[in-house]
């Protein structure tokens, strides 16, 4: 076990921020912390990092009592990065060194690795914000630490600079890092992340693997050209347990056991004729406004 919290409560005068978290992080996992701006994102990341103190609640990280040598395991990049401009990449990069006790000569290892091998003698302010976010990423990676830990990192980045980000938290992961983010951005969640937990106004609405949280409902999109027929016969269906409508398509939760067959045997048993028949599961997006309507 790579971090666990149990009931982090954070109050401030007139909010309470955090409400109850309790989580768990596995070695090797990409795990996301989504949710709405506002929901407790960051106020997680900033008390897991010793940056903000919790109301109560406890965390630990390694499974041990949070040492300072822990806390050298931990990359982190919680803000816009900040370098100074004028300095070029190297020079940015081993004022980082001084500061983590870290040995210059892991400048190169990061630079190639967050793809700025070929700019590390570039000043900062000619970077692109893609650039200057993995410069910033490569700071924390600096000591090879177990554990990488970022804040909505593609937050204001434009495509190329998201994908970018995304290709490199994948190319991280591989190499056994653990990754702890916090997004509001459903996509790049999905993509990128193997486990989620969803918060909204502070507490936990669930957690889990994603591919197991998005596929466990038996789902079928169908439509027809006789649509309002076809609607009453999956409705008259005694295995489907909703339908939901959207733009003359329909997408019909089928009890567990069901398969889409047996939905399209009693369609055609009623002469209804369809153009678009497909098992699906919910995305990550459909997942989320489910678990947050309230």
């Amino acid at each position: 076990m790579i971090l666990n919290t149990s009931d982090l409560y954070k109050k401030y005068p007139k909010i309470i921020a955090l409400n109850r978290l309790s989580i768990n992080v596995d070695k090797g996992c990409v795990y996301g912390i989504l949710g709405p701006n506002g929901s407790g994102k960051t106020t997680t990341l900033g008390i897991l990092l010793g940056v903000t103190n919790a109301t109560s609640g406890t965390y630990s990280w390694f499974s041990s009592q949070n040492s300072s040598d822990d806390r050298k395991k931990i990359g982190a990049l919680l803000e816009t990065p900040n370098f100074y401009p004028n300095l070029n990449a190297w020079d940015n990069l081993s004022i980082t060194c001084k500061i983590k006790h870290v040995p210059t000569d892991d400048i190169h290892r990061v630079a190639e690795l967050v793809g700025l091998d070929d700019r590390l003698f570039d000043k900062f302010k000619t970077y692109s914000l893609g650039m200057k976010q993995r410069l910033a990423i490569g700071a924390a990676l600096l000591g090879k630490p177990e554990v990488l830990v970022l804040d909505e990192p593609t937050n204001g980045l434009d495509p190329r600079g998201i994908v970018e980000i995304r290709e490199l938290i994948n190319k991280i992961s591989k190499q056994g890092v653990t990754i702890l983010l916090a997004s509001h951005a459903l996509d790049e969640v999905e993509k990128v992340c193997t486990h989620v937990c969803v918060i909204q106004k502070g507490k936990k609405i669930t957690e889990g693997n994603v591919n197991e949280l998005v596929v466990s409902e038996n789902l079928v999109e169908i439509s027809s050209e006789d649509f309002d027929a076809l609607k009453s016969c999956c409705l008259s269906f005694s295995e489907t347990l909703s339908c939901e409508e959207n733009n003359k398509t329909l997408l019909i939760k089928l009890s567990e056991k069901t398969k889409p067959i047996d939905l399209n045997r009693h369609l055609v048993n009623n002469n209804i004729v369809v153009n678009h028949f497909i098992p699906r599961k919910k995305n990550l997006e459909e997942f989320f406004l489910e678990k947050t309507k309230q």
